[in-house]
């Protein structure tokens, strides 16, 4: 009988508790996840080790950031032609962790992954249609005041930035001619919130 969530051991033929338990398990190891990553970014002594830079450092747990709050996305968030199983099980996701659209405005939004997904293929339009390069961009205390005047000027050229001066990231999305700018304080805000939310259900199904 395998444990698959701190306290819940699973039968073998208990099909929905094992739903339960599998989602709760990887919503709770995302939040987690994110969180950290956001602790990172976060850290006035952030921990740069080995050969890696100060900007590859932030562009890690950013990448980690955007990457888990994709996973958690793709546990509500009901796709168009949505298998009919899927969309059951999202829809009893949102039920069993309170989660709707208006609680979570950012976690309910898949843009900034999509952005992420397709950096390689917009930013080899931003070379061919601009003739330059954006890749990632660090805006902190140490930023040159030009830099940061272009970047936030230009954000059709540059699509992925993390603006530590404002506890923002900043992204383009070429394909629907749109910026998306995420509030780190307000994203950790939904993240505890819905963490609060998957503790208790976890707690819920520990006694049944």
């Amino acid at each position: 009988m395998p444990q698959v969530v701190p306290g819940v051991y699973l039968p073998p033929d208990n099909v929905e508790k094992a739903h339960e338990a599998e989602s709760s398990y990887y919503m709770d190891f995302y939040i987690q996840s994110a969180l950290f990553s956001m602790e990172k970014l976060m850290s006035s002594k952030p921990e740069i080790t080995g050969d890696m830079n100060k900007v590859q450092y932030y562009h890690y747990y950013t990448d980690h950031l955007l990457f888990a709050l994709g996973q958690i996305s793709n546990r509500f968030v009901l796709k168009k032609n949505e298998k009919e199983l899927y969309k059951k099980r999202k829809e009893q996701n949102r039920m069993n962790f309170d989660f709707s659209d208006e609680k979570y405005p950012l976690l309910s939004s898949k843009r900034a992954r999509n952005v992420l997904e397709h950096i390689d293929e917009r930013d080899m339009d931003t070379i061919l249609e601009d003739g330059s390069v954006g890749g990632f961009n660090l805006i902190d205390i140490e930023a040159d005041e030009k830099f940061v005047r272009i970047i936030s000027k230009e954000r059709i050229r540059y699509l992925y930035s993390l603006n530590l001066q404002r506890n923002e990231i900043w992204l383009y999305d070429r394909k629907n001619d749109a910026t998306i700018d995420i509030s780190l304080e307000k994203l950790e805000e939904e993240l505890q919130s819905l963490s609060y939310s998957v503790r208790c259900f976890i707690d819920m199904i520990k006694s049944y």
